[in-house]
């Protein structure tokens, strides 16, 4: 992510600021169907339905110590309008406890620079965004064969909406309170 200054001309969306590569599919089933990339940013969807997530150590062979990898949730963000989306939490994180990640970006955030909460539940035309984010949690879980730690402070948010109801493995939820992280 970059931080500008006020005459500078910060584009809204750009995923080039991860320099990684970007993984595009038609719905979730295409998604489901093809294998994980082990790196990179992958975008289901369109519109305020996209759901956008960066991957980084998914494949089952990379950090093969892990038993669980982090599911990050972008939080608030106070200059939105200054910073180029998709905005991704727990990527340092992840880096600092050599853990997997899977971190979404909120699609409304995502699309206005004006927005800097949501909650990951879409917009207009984003039917069923939270069963969709369950699902990928759910296919990752799958194919790694980790537990996902779920963090960042709009998972409580999720907690009491459909994506809890539909999740179907476990996973952790904690609050993170160093020096007590371990999985």
């Amino acid at each position: 992510m970059s931080e500008a200054s006020p005459a500078e001309e910060i584009p809204s969306y750009d995923a080039s600021i991860w320099k990684t590569g970007v993984f595009d599919f038609a719905n979730t089933e295409d998604f489901i169907t093809s294998p994980l990339p082990a790196e990179g940013i992958v975008r289901i969807g369109q519109g305020l339905g996209k759901v956008e997530f960066k991957l980084e150590h998914a494949s089952p062979d990379t950090l093969p110590g892990a038993t669980c990898f982090l599911v990050g949730f972008c939080g608030a963000m106070t200059n939105r309008a200054t910073v180029t989306a998709p905005l991704f939490s727990g990527v340092g994180l992840s880096r600092a406890l050599k853990m997997p990640l899977l971190a979404f970006a909120d699609p409304v955030v995502s699309t206005s620079p004006d927005v800097s909460l949501a909650w990951y539940a879409g917009g207009s035309g984003g039917v069923g965004h939270p069963r969709n984010v369950a699902w990928v949690i759910d296919h990752v879980t799958r194919v790694t064969g980790r537990t996902p730690v779920l963090v960042g402070g709009v998972w409580r948010r999720l907690r009491s909406n459909e994506c809890h109801a539909l999740y179907d493995g476990s996973c952790t939820v904690f609050r993170l309170e160093p020096p007590n992280v371990n999985c």
